[in-house]
């Protein structure tokens, strides 16, 4: 059993005080051999879970564990057995919590038939890493295409998986959902250099509605945009330098010197650091991995 309490006696020994409350105040498993687990009591919604999951793996001892602590306000604790009837817990006795277990608090008053409904059911949820936090695990999803022999770019791009490679002289997109995956599609690129696979390819997300896609090739040194992968446009910001270049070509390269070269160096600096930032914000890279915060991080 767990918490077992009926108090008190006050005025003499016909006078007996029951409580209503049929709350859970404290909740532990004996975890000895995994480390130190607090558990979470929501009273609400009257769940008792461990929010920092236990190791993978533990379901081998969370098939047969003791309840170190259970303590109610009340009255006694109770579960269904295997014939679907209420049964005091005993935490004496080991339990299998490898799936959610319902457990039921009847309060004194419900015992003593004052308030039958003074009663409360919880559900016990003990998380459980599916995957080692530690390591890397890569699961096969399915073949593409036997012309693919060369080097492959990918990327997430909303709920699909855009894969790039060259095919011959050519520049493909494989395309697949990541919910539904299934057979690849794939497109003859537009707008990109032919038959050159881009240095980097990035996904910029401006609003919830709006993701776009910028990459950068070896062809020609020229940044691109795309808003479904498939067609490529020069990128407007790289095209709004034409009439500086063209100012600088005029002065023999002083204004490209004196101001042209740093403008545009600054502009794409600036450029860079709000793509930073909205990388950082929507999960896609770490500071770690980002140039110019590596420095930074391991301050």
């Amino acid at each position: 059993m767990v918490s077992f309490v009926i108090t008190s006696c006050l005025d003499d020994d016909n006078n007996i005080e029951y409580s209503p409350d049929a709350t859970i105040h404290a909740f532990a498993l004996d975890t000895a051999g995994l480390g130190s687990y607090k558990f979470t009591i929501d009273q609400l919604s009257r769940e008792i879970y461990n929010e920092d999951s236990l190791p993978v793996h533990a379901d081998t001892i969370i098939d047969k564990i003791l309840i170190k602590t259970l303590t109610t306000a009340s009255g006694v604790v109770t579960m269904k057995d295997k014939s679907g009837n209420d049964s005091v817990l005993n935490i004496n006795d080991s339990i299998d919590l490898r799936k959610e277990l319902i457990i039921k608090v009847w309060s004194t008053e419900a015992l003593a038939g004052i308030s039958p409904n003074q009663t409360k059911e919880y559900k016990i949820k003990v998380n459980v890493h599916d995957y080692d936090p530690d390591s890397l695990r890569w699961k096969y999803m399915n073949k593409i295409d036997d012309q693919i022999v060369g080097e492959q770019k990918s990327i997430i791009f909303g709920s699909e998986v855009l894969t790039y490679s060259v095919v011959g002289t050519k520049l493909y997109a494989y395309k697949n959902s990541l919910t539904n995956f299934g057979s690849w599609e794939y497109k003859e690129i537009e707008g990109l250099p032919k038959g050159k696979l881009p240095t980097s390819i990035i996904a910029f997300q401006f609003n919830r509605s709006r993701t776009m896609l910028y990459a950068t090739s070896n062809g020609d040194g020229k940044v691109y945009e795309s808003a479904d992968g498939e067609k490529w446009n020069a990128f407007v910001l790289d095209l709004s330098f034409i009439g500086w270049n063209l100012l600088s070509t005029i002065t023999f390269g002083i204004v490209g010197v004196l101001y042209v070269n740093p403008y545009i160096n600054t502009t794409w600096a600036e450029f860079y650091k709000v793509m930073r930032e909205n990388a950082l914000e929507t999960g896609n890279a770490t500071r770690e991995e980002l140039i110019g915060l590596r420095k930074e991080a391991d301050i």
